[in-house]
Order: structure tokens, then sequence, then C-alpha cells
């Protein structure tokens, strides 16, 4: 856990304004996160479960035909 600290300790300064905002209320979002929600990071509904299946997608994501076939998968299923 100390080694992801330290990766974003290095990076968030330099990301953008947007993505912190979202990374910050996705962790809001989460069962312990309530002292961001309490900061004013109006969280998402969501949880475990829902963060699981971000992680996984995103894991597994590896180029721009990923993202396309996965999406045109969902749609072919009727998830969109």
């Amino acid at each position: 856990m100390q080694e992801l600290v330290n990766e974003l300790v290095a990076w968030l300064p330099s990301e953008t304004q947007e993505f912190n905002e979202l990374f910050l209320r996705l962790l809001a979002s989460l069962p312990g996160g309530d002292y961001l929600e309490d900061i004013g990071y109006e969280p998402f509904l969501i949880g475990w479960k829902e963060a699981e299946l971000i992680a996984k997608t995103l894991s597994a994501l590896l180029s721009s035909g990923d993202v396309a076939w996965l999406i045109n998968r969902l749609i072919e299923e009727g998830c969109i």
C-alpha cells in the first residue's frame, strides 16, 4: 500500500483538477471514505462490488480496440 501512496503523491499534483476530482470522489464513495465526503467531495452511489467492476474493467482494457469492443458487446447484450 505504501508503494501506491508514493505513486499517488508523485502523480496527483501534476494531474488535472478533473482527474483529481473523479479520483477523490471515487474514494469518498467507498466505505471508509467519509472524511473526503466531510471535506466536500460528493460520493458516487457505488460500493465495493461496483468499485471491483470498475477496477476489473480498467485492468482488462489494453487498447482503444478493447474499449470499442467492450462497448459494442455491452450494447449487443442490452446493457446500454
